[in-house]
């Protein structure tokens, strides 16, 4: 039999538990809030009503929707619904909340299944994950993109390419893989400087960008060479309309001071199909195509 001072005494120590447990949930840097299982709000931490900036009276007894993004594909109280919370296993997913100052936030969201009482509860952890997406997002845009000139890399090139192909595959189209070299910039480099050179990159990879349609990938190849990837070509007549886009478009011109010159381009191409299959197969044919033009130019001057 457990004496009176024996059950006085378990008592004293759940309510110690229960004090600690509800000041560590109060008191817990991470961000939480209970549900009851109709997804209204009936507690909230200090955490969270910093990380929201809500007051917790502000959010007690409303449904979880007020905290909804329309960034989200899927409602956030669908995923915090009566349903849910009957399921035994937690969930974790990225979901964007919106803030008391209208700011769109995103946050890695956990459940968590709770029972009292014989009564279901759902408690909800937000981790702030925005700079840490910032951070991967740069570090990914680095890995498929040049640092010079922001344009694709051959990475990313490579992986457009295989997209491009399936497209055009399926879709009964050709597309056409442009080479266009700077000419003379090896010279122009080691005579003006590496400073002067990288201005001449840049302003050679936006005109071609702005030549372009949303569909086609321009990427800087290696040095002063770049690769296009011109998609949906149903007639030869679209691949001539905008190489004469970017001939128009060249010389561009490059101030340095008081001094300005002049920077053409030399321009092949292929087609895909007619012309070969694979990557290596079109940039080898367009590429001697570009030299070819690259001797017309310096037979001319």
């Amino acid at each position: 039999m457990t004496s009176m001072d024996e059950k006085a005494s378990i008592h004293t120590v759940n309510d110690v538990i229960d004090e600690i447990t509800a000041l560590a949930f109060t008191q817990s840097p991470i961000a939480m809030l209970i549900l009851d299982e109709n997804a209204t709000i009936i507690k909230t931490n200090i955490a969270l009503t910093h990380l929201l900036g809500y007051n917790e009276i502000d959010l007690l007894g409303k449904h979880i929707s007020i905290l909804e993004s329309n960034r989200n594909k899927l409602s956030l109280y669908d995923k915090s619904s009566k349903d849910t919370m009957q399921e035994e296993q937690n969930e974790s997913c990225e979901v964007y909340l919106l803030t008391n100052y209208d700011v769109h936030l995103l946050v890695r969201k956990n459940n968590k299944r709770l029972i009292s009482q014989g009564k279901n509860y759902t408690l909800l952890t937000f981790e702030d994950i925005t700079e840490q997406k910032k951070v991967l997002e740069h570090y990914q845009h680095l890995s498929t993109h040049d640092p010079l000139t922001g344009l694709a890399n051959r990475v990313l090139l490579y992986d457009n390419f295989k997209k491009a192909q399936q497209r055009a595959i399926r879709n009964h189209h050709k597309m056409a893989l442009l080479v266009c070299d700077i000419n003379e910039f090896k010279q122009f480099n080691d005579s003006h400087g590496h400073d002067l050179g990288d201005s001449v990159l840049k302003t050679a990879a936006r005109t071609l960008e702005h030549m372009l349609r949303a569909s086609d990938t321009v990427a800087r190849y290696g040095g002063d060479e770049f690769v296009l990837i011109l998609e949906e070509i149903k007639h030869s007549s679209t691949i001539t309309q905008i190489i004469s886009k970017i001939q128009e478009a060249f010389p561009i011109r490059c101030i340095n001071g008081s001094e300005s010159y002049r920077i053409n381009m030399s321009i092949g191409y292929a087609y895909f199909p007619d012309e070969g299959y694979s990557f290596n197969e079109l940039i080898q044919i367009a590429d001697k195509n570009m030299y070819q033009e690259k001797k017309n130019f310096y037979s001319s001057r």
